[in-house]
This record gives structure tokens, C-alpha cells and sequence, in this order.
């Protein structure tokens, strides 16, 4: 039977829905690891192991008790569409993308639909196999739980405790009840043998873990209110079996592949915005193929595109004059890649002061990718104190709070669809600089909570690991030279032509061509 989902666009903040549901609290992001050669998982921090896995705490549930209602805790995968921006998570293991292409994309292997479900299964079964979400009511009463969940297995522990597992798991909180709610890696996902009988293996996974009370516990509930949530990091780190990783210091740690596989990347659709008054706002995207082949040994095939990859660099804009080019400014975008991914990095863009665009003036932006690891330094450093220069009117990055905290209503299920694929944060306008940054700090927080992470670099290598080189010098070496036009009608966007791409390094292939229309995004 055909499913027919319906979707709804009723967003909602955290604050809408305080009067009428549980209190949850929790962190905005954790980060959660496991060695299949220590045979151990962990939560750790910014610098080191935690001595306990993170909780969210649950409670004030007297009108959710008096109603008889539920409390939904619903965890999956992350799904990110044709830009980093386009993101959400399925909760049932149906994969739906965002029905966009590029066109005019630079990239000559496009990534077919299969191969974009094919990695989505892989996270999705390692989050419903792997992942138990512990909940502990701290009191006499029993937790009260339907016993039989369309969405989830439930294992009983004590009478006030029990290990839920599954895309969305339901209990029924009482009018005094404090609860604890925490992820954790079933025992046996660290066991490298059983890992590999389920096709899975060393891999990188971003994944959403939200609250919603719920009018029943039957899956296609219409009465649900969004309540909290929390961004996940869940990573297996690599044996070293099939390619460098980094060191784990002889104890417990995560890890991560040491050599970086240069994505094959090239310019997105420049922009040239009218942002104020005083300030003009360019921004150039990243398009990026975050794929590569598997290196094999011994039976055990994987490869470092199974991990999320750093996608940031230097970027330099000049005028160009007839005799000199002038320098303009200077700064750092891009973004994080995800696992085996391909599609466009937004970034973020930069401010430039009123007059020094100005249209019929021929200008280069030269970006340049020298170093992952200290070029994703340069842009955190970057993102922290452009945000630090506000009056932190969205909340510290690692905390809830503000216009980036918000998570909309689930939409409505219909049939035996059950709990479709949402969209887990709020879309931003992004016509101010602000909102771009703290969207792009917000799209990759989880990533933020490891200063080791990128870690440095061995190698770098092109995707079928025909040509390497050790760090030194550029990587790659984009140059966009264009032309700049006059403001359209609407006085908000610059026109933009005569753009010339030049594209020089060592291990991607190298070009020069001109772009007579820009790639766009195209939306079914």
C-alpha cells in the first residue's frame, strides 16, 4: 500500500510550548564513540573522556500526567539535502531527500539517489541496532510504558528504569516524576565481529535525539508538541587496518582517519547581497563531492569518506586594475562535509563596507585550501568571535537559547506512515551576516565539541588514492574573477558576469573556463 505523508510547516520555539508540556533539559549537543579494538564506548567532551554519558533531564509534567499524554523520544539519523542547510532526520527509516538538484554543476559524477539511501540505511541501522536510550524515573513509582511500541523494543531493567530502543520510543510520565534520559551503545556494537555481520563498520554519524509530548503512544498521533532537542555526533572509530588514523595516545579515545581525501571541489553560485546601509554581503558556496573508494585488507573494507570531512579555507578578495590587482579583505568560510556526501556548503559570507564594491569593476576572490585541520581552526576561531561581537541574541553555541533553539511540530502522519522525516531546526532568513554564522556554527555544533577533531593530517590524497601528497604548500587554489553590475530593481542583490574559474592543484584535477550561468539550485 502506498504511504501518503503529509507535511506541515507549523514551526514553533521551545518557549510556545512550556505551558503545556514536560520541562527538558539537556545539552544542545553530545558526542558519543566506540572502539571495536578496546571493545569500549564513551561520551567525551572538548578535550577529554567523560566520566559519564550526558542526560537529559525530564520533569514539570503535571499537564502532560493530567492529560494522559506521552512523552515521544524520537531518534535518527541526520539526512542533509542538496545544501548543508537542507537537513533532517528519519525516525522509521524511510529515506526521503529534498528533491533538488544543481544545475549547471560542476561535478561530472553526480550522486545517484541509491547511493544517497544506500549510507542513509547503513546510519539508520547502526542508530536503531546500536543505540539504547536509557530512561530512569528518579522515585518509589514504577516508569510507566506501553509494553508493545509500533516504533520500538522495550527492555525492562528495574521497575523505575528501562532501555528503549528504536526510531521512536514512548512513556507516560507521572505528575511529580523526575526522569533521566540517556544514549548509550549497546554492549554488543563494539564488538568488531557482530558489527561486521550487520554490514556495518568503522563510520561517522550525525544524528537528532528530540522530545515531543504526545496525545498517544500509536505512532500517527496529529497531537504532538515539540519539546527539546539535542544533536548527536555518534562515531565508530577506525581500526588503522585500512588507512592512517590518528593517535589514540594508548588509552581510550576517539580517533579519526589521518588522511584527509581532498573532496573535489569547486565554486557555487557567488552572490553580492545589499544587506544595510552600511554593509554589502558576499558570499561564495562550496560545491563538494565528499566521496571516495574503499580500501580493502583482510576481509574488512572502509574508507575516509566514511567520516565527515573538513571543508574550509583562506579566502582573499581583490580588485583587479589595469596595471595592479589591490587587496580588499581577508577571511575563512566553508563548512563540514558529511560521510560519503555531495552537495553545497553555504558557508557563511563576509561583511564588506559600503563603496568598496562598486559595479563595472572587475574583482577576484582567491581561496585557498592549505591545511584541514589549522584551516577549520582559523574558521571556529572566526565563527566564535563573530559571534562573540553581538550582544548574543542567539544564545552561546554550546547552549540552548534564542532563534537557533527552536524545533518545529512534527509533521502529520497519515496511514501506517508513522513518524516520517522532519525538519529538526528552524530555517533562518539569512538576509543578515548574524543569522548565516550562527546557522552555519549551529549546522556543525557537534562537531565543535573535540578540539582534537580534525585531527593532523598524515597524507593527502585524491579519491581513488592515485596521487598523495604530504602537507605543504596549497592544496587547491580556486581563483573567481568577475565583474560586478548594478543592484536590481529590488535594491537587495548585485548582478554578476564575465566569471572565469580558475581551479590549480596537485592532486584534483586542475581547469580554467568560463562560466556563462552560475550552478543553481533547482527544487521539484
Amino acid at each position: 500500500m502506498n504511504l501518503k505523508i503529509i507535511f506541515f510547516a507549523i514551526i514553533i520555539s521551545l518557549h510556545a510550548s512550556d505551558l503545556l508540556a514536560c520541562k527538558v533539559s539537556g545539552p544542545s549537543a553530545v558526542s558519543i564513540g566506540s572502539s571495536l579494538t578496546y571493545e569500549k564506548s564513551f561520551a567525551y567532551g572538548e578535550s577529554q573522556i567523560l566520566p559519564a554519558y550526558p542526560n537529559s533531564t525530564v520533569g514539570r509534567c503535571e499537564e502532560t500526567a493530567l492529560q494522559k499524554k506521552f512523552l515521544m523520544i524520537a531518534l535518527g539519523p541526520e539526512v542533509t539535502g542538496i545544501t548543508d542547510r537542507h537537513r533532517g532526520a528519519s525516525y522509521n527509516g524511510i529515506y526521503t531527500d529534498d528533491g533538488c538538484t544543481i544545475e549547471n554543476n560542476p561535478l561530472r559524477n553526480i550522486q545517484p539517489f541509491e547511493e544517497k539511501k544506500a549510507n542513509f540505511d547503513k546510519h539508520f541501522l547502526y542508530v536503531t541496532k546500536c543505540m539504547d536510550v536509557l530512561v530512569e524515573h528518579w522515585g518509589s513509582a514504577p516508569l510507566k510504558y506501553p509494553e508493545k511500541q509500533p516504533g520500538c523494543q522495550v527492555r525492562k531493567l528495574t521497575p523505575q528504569s528501562a532501555i528503549f530502543n528504536g526510531g521512536y520510543c514512548y512513556f507516560q510520565p507521572g505528575f511529580d516524576g523526575q526522569y533521566s534520559v540517556k544514549v548509550l551503545v549497546n554492549k554488543q556494537c563494539t564488538n568488531k565481529k557482530f558489527l561486521n555481520d550487520l554490514g556495518l563498520g568503522s563510520m561517522d554519524i550525525k544524528a537528532l535525539l528530540n522530545f515531543y509530548v504526545a496525545g498517544d503512544p500509536s505512532g500517527t498521533s496529529l497531537d504532538l508538541k515539540a519539546v527539546d532537542s539535542t544533536e548527536l555526533r555518534i562515531s565508530v572509530n577506525p581500526t588503522g587496518k585500512t588507512y592512517p588514523v590518528s593517535d589514540d595516545y594508548g588509552i581510550l579515545n576517539p580517533t579519526w582517519p589521518a588522511i584527509w581525501v581532498v573532496p573535489d571541489v569547486s565554486p557555487g553560485p557567488l552572490q553580492i547581497m545589499s544587506s544595510s546601509n552600511r554593509y554589502d554581503v558576499l558570499n561564495l558556496p562550496l560545491i563538494v563531492d565528499n566521496r571516495c573508494k574503499d580500501i580493502c585488507v583482510g576481509g574488512e573494507c572502509s574508507s575516509p569518506c566514511d567520516f565527515a570531512s573538513p571543508v574550509a579555507a583562506e579566502f582573499n578578495l581583490y580588485e583587479i586594475g589595469k596595471s595592479r590587482k589591490e587587496f580588499l579583505q581577508n577571511w575563512y568560510d566553508g563548512g563540514i562535509a558529511p560521510a560519503k556526501w555531495q552537495g553545497i556548503i553555504e558557508g557563511s559570507g563576509v561583511e564588506i563596507p559600503k563603496g568598496i564594491l562598486v559595479a563595472g569593476r572587475t574583482y577576484e576572490i582567491d581561496v585557498k585550501f592549505t591545511d584541514p585541520h589549522m584551516d577549520f581552526i582559523m574558521l571556529k576561531k572566526q565563527y566564535k568571535t563573530l559571534l562573540g561581537n553581538f550582544n548574543m541574541e542567539i544564545g552561546h553555541i554550546h547552549k540552548k537559547g534564542g532563534n537557533i533553539g527552536t524545533i518545529p511540530e512534527i509533521p502529520v502522519a497519515i496511514g501506517n506512515a508513522n513518524v516520517p522525516v522532519i525538519r529538526p531546526i528552524v530555517e533562518l532568513s539569512f538576509e543578515q551576516p548574524l543569522d548565516a554564522v550562527s546557522y552555519a556554527v549551529k549546522t556543525f555544533e557537534a562537531y565543535l565539541n573535540y578540539r582534537l577533531w580534525p585531527p593532523f593530517m598524515e597524507k593527502i590524497c585524491n579519491s581513488d588514492y592515485t596521487r598523495c601528497t604530504e602537507l605543504g604548500g596549497d592544496i587547491i587554489n580556486l581563483k573567481i574573477r568577475f565583474k560586478m553590475g548594478d543592484i536590481d530593481s529590488d535594491a537587495r542583490f548585485y548582478g554578476i558576469s564575465d566569471i572565469e574559474v580558475e581551479r590549480k592543484s596537485s592532486i584534483v584535477e586542475s581547469y580554467t573556463k568560463r562560466v556563462s550561468v552560475q550552478p543553481n539550485i533547482v527544487c521539484k
